[in-house]
């Protein structure tokens, strides 16, 4: 019986992917880009709450989901590039932070009327949010669920980490006491040198304690972070771990491609795996789950139930008629037709809290040609695609309106599927489901971008990370 490295390299071969890598269509500008919002931070405007209630009508019921974000960390992991700070070592304490995100609230309840918000889902990110000791988990989950008068039974997400939820494992009590009910563990890898490699402040052992313990306390929805491209990883090593999480058997998984940020933090190593073996570790991802019976719910995540996770993208990145509030520094969202991002300063956080200002700080208002192109952009990730029923409804026309040519060379190279119903992407598409998507940025955003020598732009220019 061949190995899960004997199968994706077989699959790899199956689909001529070299070949396909030829192709100008896929070719990029940049490094990899994992693409998970639209338009593209790169050539965002800076913007005010004035942007975002443009026209706002109070009274219309909204659907929406909620994101937090918690930047304490125990560490810094060297791919990182998000907003976070040290728990021990922050000048800003977690007790003042959690005051400053509650104002934030308060400042988006002078514009809004939260009785005609239906909230889908509140995810908790950061950062690594069970830093926090249990009575200001429940003091911040608490107020928050209070606040928007958050249905029981809908999604609540905490981010974790296994160094955290076996320091004092009383978390996990406490966090399915107040009603959280998926678990995400950023595990990362199941190899030790890779572990010791990236910053992580845990072992194998530890990562599977981890998941172990949160399943035996109660948690019957769990998922975990694992990433791949990383430094000195190999073929057999990714095995190694997909098969420790495998055997875990946990509801959903999520798979990370490493982004390499371009402030340079990877420019002396020279042992990350080629493009080819990096392909193949995708691919390894698809024949071990498929086989197991999950399903691909997106480009790099799969599941048990695969609609489970098609609404939980759709409600957390903004897609369809779904907001998003964000709350804390770097927390991005969609609201009123615009998307916005906070700014990333702790510093600057602070300030514009204590000013009683709005701390957004990039976004933009679209129109409804960047409408159309978030739609697709975004849908064509999830498992169910583009409708184009709904497309039609929504903007008057079908796709093939505005993307005919892309829409008929993609079919072409066997990268998506075009039927009377729906645009999906193939397997052989899914594996590039990040270069096909930004093919659906307008042509100004595409103009902007290249201007800057970019194609995907996932990146903020000139601010340090």
């Amino acid at each position: 019986m061949k190995n899960t490295i004997q199968r994706a390299i077989e699959r790899y071969n199956q689909l001529n992917i070299d070949e396909l890598l030829k192709e100008e269509i896929l070719k990029r500008r940049e490094e990899y880009a994992f693409i998970f919002t639209y338009p593209p931070p790169a050539i965002l405007s800076n913007i005010s709450e004035d942007h975002i209630f443009i026209d706002f009508n109070r009274n219309k019921v909204r659907k929406a989901s909620i994101y937090v974000h918690v930047p304490f960390c125990t560490g810094k992991c060297t791919y990182c590039y998000f907003c976070k700070t040290n728990y021990k070592s922050s000048k800003f304490s977690i007790k003042s932070y959690l005051n400053l995100i509650k104002k934030e609230i308060l400042l988006w309840q002078k514009y809004i009327d939260v009785t005609r918000l239906d909230i889908g889902s509140i995810h908790f990110g950061g950062g690594t949010p069970t830093c926090l000791e249990e009575y200001q988990l429940i003091d911040l989950i608490g107020y928050i669920k209070d606040i928007f008068d958050f249905k029981s039974g809908r999604e609540i997400t905490v981010e974790s980490s296994p160094e955290t939820l076996l320091k004092n494992d009383r978390k996990l009590d406490v966090l399915l006491d107040i009603g959280v009910n998926r678990l995400n563990i950023g595990i990362q890898s199941f190899n030790n040198d890779i572990l010791k490699n990236i910053g992580r402040r845990h072992n194998d052992i530890q990562a599977k304690e981890a998941v172990l313990l949160a399943k035996e306390r109660g948690f019957d929805n769990i998922n975990i972070d694992l990433m791949y491209g990383l430094p000195g990883q190999t073929l057999k090593s990714w095995e190694k771990s997909l098969n420790i999480a495998g055997g875990l058997e946990l509801e959903s998984y999520s798979f990370y491609r490493l982004r390499k940020h371009p402030d340079g933090r990877y420019h002396d190593i020279n042992n990350f795996p080629a493009e080819k073996d990096i392909v193949i570790m995708q691919l390894m991802i698809s024949e071990k789950f498929l086989n197991m019976g999950y399903k691909q719910a997106s480009y790099h995540k799969f599941a048990k139930k695969k609609n489970f996770v098609q609404k939980q993208i759709i409600q957390k990145r903004g897609i369809k008629d779904n907001e998003l509030l964000s709350f804390g520094p770097s927390a991005y969202g969609y609201f009123n037709n615009t998307l916005f991002w906070n700014t990333r300063s702790l510093e600057e956080y602070k300030m514009f809290i204590s000013k009683d200002r709005f701390p957004v700080w990039k976004g933009s208002i679209l129109n409804k040609m960047e409408k159309i192109s978030k739609s697709m952009v975004l849908g064509i990730h999830t498992p169910k695609g583009i409708d184009k029923l709904s497309f039609a409804k929504v903007f008057g026309v079908s796709p093939e309106h505005y993307f005919h040519d892309i829409l008929v060379q993609l079919e072409r190279l066997n990268l998506l599927q075009l039927t009377e119903e729906n645009i999906k992407l193939t397997y052989r598409g899914i594996i590039f489901a990040n270069d096909i998507c930004s093919l659906f940025y307008s042509e100004i955003v595409k103009q902007k971008l290249a201007a800057l020598g970019l194609k995907h732009g996932i990146f903020f220019n000139k601010f340090k990370y």
